[in-house]
């Protein structure tokens, strides 16, 4: 239920808004096309999310985007307080979809770039674990939650990613008889 507030952080940085913008009446913002702003209400997210009675659809992955209006400017007014650098790998999978019509190529384009950096940290710290401590790493990266949230839109596809290869540095270090290479 907290995506679409990932997702809307991590286009703004697509659009180089690293901070809010402020409007005539001092509300913080982010200006961004309607279709990523509204993609949230045009999904229905909401109601899935917090009404059992409402469940998803195929026909709304179909909806149309073309009318001029998706492509004006509108503003987000929240989620000024998350920080940009969680959000890399998703911001290059949505700026790799925004030459497409259809936001969700860059909602999905995003989740794929998350899960990519997890794939490649946990591969990454698998080389550096000592072999003895490599089974912990595997049974991390198999969490359902961990693989849930890392291939979602949201900081966490960074911070999870680091978590293995902080352990490893500190494995590596710990059980290496030499001095530390830097």
């Amino acid at each position: 239920s907290d995506e679409p507030a990932h997702f809307h952080r991590a286009v703004s940085l697509t659009n180089l808004d690293f901070f809010c913008d402020k409007d005539a009446n001092g509300q913080y913002y982010f200006p961004m096309k309607r279709k990523y702003a509204e993609l949230p209400d045009v999904m229905r997210t909401f109601d899935v999310a917090f009404r059992y009675d409402s469940k998803f659809t195929l026909d709304w992955l179909r909806a149309d985007f073309s009318d001029p209006r998706y492509d004006e400017e509108a503003a987000v007014y929240r989620f000024c307080s998350l920080p940009p650098a969680g959000y890399l790998p998703n911001a290059f999978g949505i700026l790799v979809g925004k030459p497409f019509e259809n936001p969700l190529v860059s909602f999905y384009l995003g989740r794929v770039f998350g899960a990519v950096f997890f794939a490649l940290a946990i591969v990454l710290a698998l080389k550096t674990t000592p072999d003895r401590y490599r089974p912990i790493v595997y049974f991390y990266a198999a969490l359902p939650a961990v693989l849930h949230q890392v291939s979602a839109n949201s900081y966490d596809a960074v911070q999870l990613s680091l978590f293995p290869l902080l352990f490893a540095y500190l494995m590596s270090i710990v059980t290496d008889k030499g001095a530390v290479r830097p």
